[in-house]
């Protein structure tokens, strides 16, 4: 990844403290102010996504592509897909009452299935976002509420630069 958009991973073990409300908040006003935005929702339960305007994806749809699709790792496939090709059909544009410069990687509830995969996805999500950092300049990582596990890794992985620097993180 550059270092060029900044980072920031919203993280709590506990649920109910705020972590999606102030991830798109910061979405919004940033979206205001003309930033281009990426909101990387990775709880399975896609508050994030379903509150930035996109449809929770029913079992099946070939038309939603989410981060549970950019992070599956079929482990008995010899040519497995790239993430750096797919993160460019897992990115949609935010609802229309949002700012024109929010996208969102969406999530759905088979995104929990990731957890007990035997593959080593944890890195996915970042090599998916080296082809897109430059499109942003805040990528904001709405995690799920709880203590470790291949998400979470995923999450904090991808939000961190090269060097760490720009990286943020709070913990309410």
């Amino acid at each position: 990844m550059t270092v060029g958009a900044l980072r920031l991973a919203e993280y709590s073990e506990k649920g109910g403290v705020g972590k999606t409300s102030i991830t798109n908040g910061l979405a919004a006003v940033a979206g205001d102010r003309g930033m281009r935005v990426l909101v990387v929702d990775l709880d399975p339960r896609a508050t994030a996504s379903v509150e930035l305007g996109l449809p929770i994806p029913e079992a099946g749809d070939p038309e939603i592509f989410t981060l549970n699709d950019l992070l599956f790792l079929d482990m008995s496939d010899d040519n497995p897909v790239d993430p750096r090709e797919a993160i460019h059909d897992t990115i949609h544009p935010a609802g229309d009452s949002w700012p024109a410069t929010v996208r969102v990687l969406p999530a759905e509830r088979k995104l929990a299935h990731r957890e007990a995969d035997s593959g080593p996805i944890e890195m996915r999500l970042r090599s998916g976002l080296t082809a897109v950092a430059d499109e942003f300049d805040l990528i904001l990582f709405d995690l799920p509420p709880r203590a470790s596990g291949k998400l979470i890794t995923a999450g904090l992985t991808a939000a961190r630069t090269e060097t760490g620097a720009e990286s943020s993180f709070r913990c309410p």
